[in-house]
């Protein structure tokens, strides 16, 4: 699972079948091992459970993928996962690499659409970037050529389908409050306290 960096624009795609998503897998694969063979301070074998997730980063340049960091939490590209097989990948009596959950084949990239609003789509309709400053310091960056969005791997085509992973048919409810009432009433209140905001997330607003 993978987005292009951005300090603000989150898409993800699944390139687990992709010469660099077998590379993570790999490495991955062959960390935990690495790590569960070492023993512990005290001496004793280690028994990893639970969740690790890790974030890599894929040279420009010359290609290389280079591990950033390990969070032992949820991340958020789970949610090109199916939720029904995720469960049975805790069992504790697993072997390391024994259960690998993948995303199914054929499955729509992520992408919270009012993001895309402002930091896919906006850049496109704005022309002056000093414009696009004074709205936010992100948004210059977001302005890309045709030639350019080509060239990023995965796709940063403006018209690719997307899937919103909030709204989901048995539950909009988070889809609607989330962006039609959580959302709007924080920037208005920033904008009313005359204060100034770099992002915005589900819980607070960072400044």
């Amino acid at each position: 699972m993978t987005c292009p960096s951005n300090d603000m624009l989150m898409t993800y795609e699944d390139i687990t079948t992709s010469p660099i998503g077998r590379r993570a897998e790999q490495w991955t694969t062959d960390f935990l091992g690495r790590l569960q063979n070492d023993p512990a301070p005290s001496g004793a074998t280690r028994r990893l459970t639970g969740h690790f997730s890790f974030d890599f980063i894929v040279s420009t340049k010359n290609g290389e993928m280079y591990p950033l960091e390990c969070n032992a939490r949820v991340h958020t590209a789970t949610i090109l996962l199916p939720l029904d097989r995720i469960a049975s990948a805790y069992d504790p009596d697993r072997a390391i690499g024994d259960t690998i959950v993948r995303p199914p084949d054929g499955l729509a990239p992520r992408s919270w659409i009012y993001n895309d609003l402002i930091m896919r789509y906006l850049p496109q309709i704005v022309g002056s970037r000093a414009t696009l400053a004074s709205i936010h310091p992100c948004l210059p960056a977001c302005k890309l050529s045709t030639a350019e969005r080509r060239k990023l791997e995965p796709s940063e085509e403006l018209w690719k389908w997307r899937v919103d992973p909030t709204l989901v048919a048995d539950d909009w409810v988070p889809f609607l409050v989330l962006w039609h009432v959580w959302w709007p009433a924080l920037l208005v209140m920033r904008w009313w306290q005359g204060k100034k905001w770099t992002r915005v997330r589900t819980a607070w607003l960072m400044w």
